[in-house]
This record gives structure tokens, C-alpha cells and sequence, in this order.
């Protein structure tokens, strides 16, 4: 795991193995990142997300707390350069959650801190 150019991005690089007790995870073999991140939780519960994309790609993108519990599951469909969206993230309250992205080639991590409500 690597840590990326902005303080808590956290990616990681392929090919690497991943042991847990009796569980092994090989992660997929990969190029280079195929996406550069931005994330802002904005108002009202919504996630305006801007990503750069190496590529035209599918993601699945995730919103959890530090113990797992998911508040958003998503697929979103990237077109190659800049991409914005918004996503509502239902029943997130004040706190520190993790956006984790998932690509063919690229797994990312981020912290994101809700200072509202």
C-alpha cells in the first residue's frame, strides 16, 4: 500500500499479496492508477465526487464507517478525463467515514470527515 499525493489517499498497487490468517487476496495486475481522486461531502447529505480517469471504466464505489457498516454501494460508469457527480449518502451523521473505490486495476481508499449535525 502506498500512500498518494494528498495526505490520507491511500492506494494499492498491483500485483501484491494480501494475507489474512488463512485468507490470501492477489489484487489484479495493473499499469499505472487509472483514477486521481477528489471527494467532498457536501450539505444535505450529499457527496459531490471528482475523479480523473486514465480511461473510459465502470467503478464501484463504497461509503463506510470505521467499523465496515456500508452507507453507500454504487456502480458508476467513468468516461476517459475529469468526471463530477453527486451522490446521496442516506443516513450518514457527524463523523469520520471511508470512500473506497473500486476499479479492474485500482483500489483506493480515503478518509472523508462529516462535520455536520
Amino acid at each position: 500500500i502506498e500512500q498518494g499525493g494528498n495526505l490520507g489517499s491511500y492506494s494499492l498497487k498491483a500485483p501484491s499479496t494480501i494475507t489474512d490468517g488463512d485468507a490470501t487476496i492477489k489484487a489484479p495486475a495493473s499499469n499505472d492508477a487509472s483514477l486521481k481522486t477528489n471527494f467532498i461531502l457536501l450539505s444535505n447529505n450529499t457527496l459531490a465526487i471528482k475523479l480523473n480517469s486514465s480511461q473510459q471504466q465502470k467503478i464501484q464505489l463504497n461509503v463506510t464507517d470505521a467499523s465496515g457498516r456500508t452507507y453507500l454501494k454504487t456502480n458508476v460508469n467513468l468516461q476517459k478525463g475529469y468526471n463530477t457527480f453527486s451522490k446521496f449518502v442516506p443516513g450518514i451523521s457527524k463523523g469520520i467515514y471511508y470512500i473506497k473505490l473500486l476499479t479492474n486495476d485500482n483500489f483506493i481508499v480515503k478518509p472523508l470527515l462529516n462535520s455536520e449535525k
